[in-house]
Parts: structure tokens; sequence; C-alpha cells
């Protein structure tokens, strides 16, 4: 999937310069992060792309709730 699904060419530009489209584990849960309120439980290998799924999620805060913010808090 394009970044450009991203639909935000603020949100794509963050990308832009390091993939064009999104891997396959990223694909299957971009609709869920990105377009819905509901709880993920991600379990998948060492760098198959769990950072930028999460980032997937506070982006849809970001565009939905502009003036909230985030904490992400990784080991």
């Amino acid at each position: 999937m394009s970044i450009q699904a991203l639909g935000e060419p603020t949100f794509e530009s963050l990308y832009a310069n390091k993939f064009k489209y999104f891997n396959p584990i990223q694909t299957q849960v971009f609709h869920t992060l990105y377009h819905t309120d509901s709880n993920v439980l991600i379990g998948a290998p060492t760098g198959s792309g769990k950072t930028i799924m999460s980032e997937l999620a506070m982006l849809r805060v970001f565009r939905e709730m502009p003036t909230k913010k985030v904490i992400y808090i990784a080991p």
C-alpha cells in the first residue's frame, strides 16, 4: 500500500524519503490503526515495522483531534 493512502501530504512527507510503500504487515493493519478507534495488539518480529504501525495510530489522533497529545513509551 502506498504512503499516499494517508491522504495528508504532511504525513506522507514524514516517510517519503524513507519508503514509498508500507510493508505487508503494515498494510494489513493500516485500516484499523488509521481509521478506527479499535484497540490493537501487534505481535510481529523485530524489524517488521511495528514502530511505523504505532505512528499510524498517532497520526490518526493528530488528524482527528489536533489539539490532543500522544504519549508513546517504548523500550
